[in-house]
Protein backbone atom coordinates (compact mmCIF):
# COMPACT_ATOMS: atom_id res chain seq x y z
CA UNK A 1 0.00 0.00 0.00
CA UNK A 2 2.53 2.20 1.05
CA UNK A 3 4.01 2.33 -2.53
CA UNK A 4 1.06 4.09 -4.05
CA UNK A 5 1.30 7.29 -1.41
CA UNK A 6 1.19 10.10 -2.29
CA UNK A 7 3.63 12.83 -2.40
CA UNK A 8 1.68 15.74 -0.97
CA UNK A 9 1.69 14.88 2.68
CA UNK A 10 -0.19 16.95 5.42
CA UNK A 11 1.02 17.25 8.36
CA UNK A 12 -1.97 17.20 11.31
CA UNK A 13 -0.48 16.55 14.20
CA UNK A 14 2.63 16.31 15.81
CA UNK A 15 3.33 15.06 20.31
CA UNK A 16 5.60 15.62 22.23
CA UNK A 17 6.50 19.04 21.74
CA UNK A 18 7.37 20.58 18.24
CA UNK A 19 8.12 16.83 15.87
CA UNK A 20 9.22 19.00 12.83
CA UNK A 21 10.85 21.42 15.06
CA UNK A 22 13.28 18.66 16.73
CA UNK A 23 13.42 16.81 13.41
CA UNK A 24 16.23 17.04 11.14
CA UNK A 25 15.95 16.58 7.61
CA UNK A 26 16.19 13.64 5.60
CA UNK A 27 19.47 14.30 4.16
CA UNK A 28 20.38 14.21 7.59
CA UNK A 29 18.53 10.97 8.85
CA UNK A 30 21.27 8.12 9.92
CA UNK A 31 22.05 6.43 6.49
CA UNK A 32 24.49 3.24 7.82
CA UNK A 33 26.56 1.54 4.41
CA UNK A 34 27.33 -1.94 5.11
CA UNK A 35 31.03 -0.85 6.06
CA UNK A 36 29.58 1.39 8.50
CA UNK A 37 26.63 -1.29 9.79
CA UNK A 38 29.72 -3.83 10.18
CA UNK A 39 31.96 -1.37 12.87
CA UNK A 40 28.61 -0.11 14.63
CA UNK A 41 27.98 -3.66 15.60
CA UNK A 42 31.21 -3.52 17.56
CA UNK A 43 30.63 -3.33 21.30
CA UNK A 44 32.20 -0.36 22.90
CA UNK A 45 34.14 -1.05 26.09
CA UNK A 46 33.48 0.82 29.20
CA UNK A 47 29.81 1.82 28.35
CA UNK A 48 26.72 0.13 29.79
CA UNK A 49 23.06 1.00 30.21
CA UNK A 50 21.72 0.90 33.94
CA UNK A 51 18.55 -1.13 34.53
CA UNK A 52 16.08 1.90 34.11
CA UNK A 53 17.86 2.35 30.54
CA UNK A 54 17.27 -1.12 29.96
CA UNK A 55 14.08 -1.75 30.44
CA UNK A 56 13.13 1.47 28.59
CA UNK A 57 15.26 0.38 25.55
CA UNK A 58 12.83 -3.07 25.45
CA UNK A 59 9.80 -0.96 25.83
CA UNK A 60 10.74 0.80 22.45
CA UNK A 61 12.05 -1.36 20.33
CA UNK A 62 9.02 -4.03 21.52
CA UNK A 63 7.07 -1.74 19.18
CA UNK A 64 9.42 -0.95 16.66
CA UNK A 65 8.96 -2.41 12.70
CA UNK A 66 11.49 -0.03 11.11
CA UNK A 67 14.52 0.06 13.19
CA UNK A 68 17.10 -1.94 11.94
CA UNK A 69 19.97 -4.13 14.18
CA UNK A 70 23.18 -1.28 13.53
CA UNK A 71 20.43 1.82 14.37
CA UNK A 72 19.54 -0.01 17.63
CA UNK A 73 23.23 -0.69 18.79
CA UNK A 74 23.36 3.37 17.64
CA UNK A 75 20.82 3.72 19.83
CA UNK A 76 22.22 1.51 22.58
CA UNK A 77 25.38 2.95 22.77
CA UNK A 78 24.03 6.13 22.61
CA UNK A 79 21.99 5.83 26.09
CA UNK A 80 24.88 4.52 27.86
CA UNK A 81 26.67 7.58 26.69
CA UNK A 82 28.38 7.25 23.54
CA UNK A 83 28.98 10.20 21.41
CA UNK A 84 30.48 9.19 18.32
CA UNK A 85 28.21 10.54 15.70
CA UNK A 86 28.14 8.53 12.75
CA UNK A 87 27.52 11.14 10.39
CA UNK A 88 29.34 14.39 11.67
CA UNK A 89 29.07 15.96 8.02
CA UNK A 90 25.04 15.89 8.58
CA UNK A 91 25.18 17.90 11.80
CA UNK A 92 24.72 16.76 15.87
CA UNK A 93 21.10 15.98 15.78
CA UNK A 94 20.78 12.14 13.81
CA UNK A 95 17.12 10.70 13.91
CA UNK A 96 15.90 7.49 13.44
CA UNK A 97 12.72 6.19 12.41
CA UNK A 98 11.66 3.34 15.09
CA UNK A 99 8.15 2.36 13.85
CA UNK A 100 5.23 3.16 10.97
CA UNK A 101 1.76 2.62 11.54
CA UNK A 102 -0.62 2.89 8.69
CA UNK A 103 -4.73 3.51 9.61
CA UNK A 104 -7.27 3.69 7.09
CA UNK A 105 -9.51 6.12 8.75
CA UNK A 106 -11.85 7.33 5.33
CA UNK A 107 -12.77 5.35 1.90
CA UNK A 108 -14.26 7.98 -0.46
CA UNK A 109 -15.79 6.36 -3.71
CA UNK A 110 -14.79 8.17 -6.94
CA UNK A 111 -17.10 8.63 -10.40
CA UNK A 112 -15.14 5.78 -12.17
CA UNK A 113 -16.06 3.26 -8.77
CA UNK A 114 -13.03 3.24 -7.72
CA UNK A 115 -12.19 3.65 -3.84
CA UNK A 116 -9.23 6.32 -2.62
CA UNK A 117 -8.25 5.65 0.75
CA UNK A 118 -7.27 8.26 3.19
CA UNK A 119 -4.44 6.85 5.75
CA UNK A 120 -3.31 7.80 9.17
CA UNK A 121 0.17 7.20 8.91
CA UNK A 122 2.04 7.30 12.37
CA UNK A 123 6.09 7.47 12.33
CA UNK A 124 7.85 6.83 15.79
CA UNK A 125 11.23 8.62 15.89
CA UNK A 126 14.33 8.40 18.46
CA UNK A 127 16.12 11.56 18.48
CA UNK A 128 19.96 11.82 19.32
CA UNK A 129 21.52 15.47 19.83
CA UNK A 130 25.57 14.62 19.84
CA UNK A 131 25.93 18.32 21.11
CA UNK A 132 23.86 17.72 24.26
CA UNK A 133 23.81 13.78 25.13
CA UNK A 134 20.15 14.50 25.10
CA UNK A 135 17.74 11.87 23.44
CA UNK A 136 14.09 12.00 22.81
CA UNK A 137 11.41 10.30 21.32
CA UNK A 138 9.22 11.85 18.84
CA UNK A 139 5.38 10.81 17.44
CA UNK A 140 4.89 12.56 13.95
CA UNK A 141 1.61 12.13 12.40
CA UNK A 142 0.68 12.53 8.76
CA UNK A 143 -2.38 12.24 6.51
CA UNK A 144 -2.01 10.63 2.83
CA UNK A 145 -3.86 9.19 -0.03
CA UNK A 146 -4.19 5.92 -1.34
CA UNK A 147 -5.79 4.77 -4.36
CA UNK A 148 -7.22 1.54 -4.92
CA UNK A 149 -5.91 -0.58 -7.91
CA UNK A 150 -8.19 -3.88 -6.80
CA UNK A 151 -10.26 -2.68 -9.28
Amino acid sequence: MSAHLEKGKKNIANEDNSASALLPPVSSQLNLNSDQQQTKEVPKKGLSLTREQMVEAQDMFKTSNKVTRPEKALILGFMAGSRENPCPQNGPIVSIKLSEILETFQRLPQPNGIFIFKVLVTDKYFVMNYDTGQWKCVNTRNIETVPNDCG
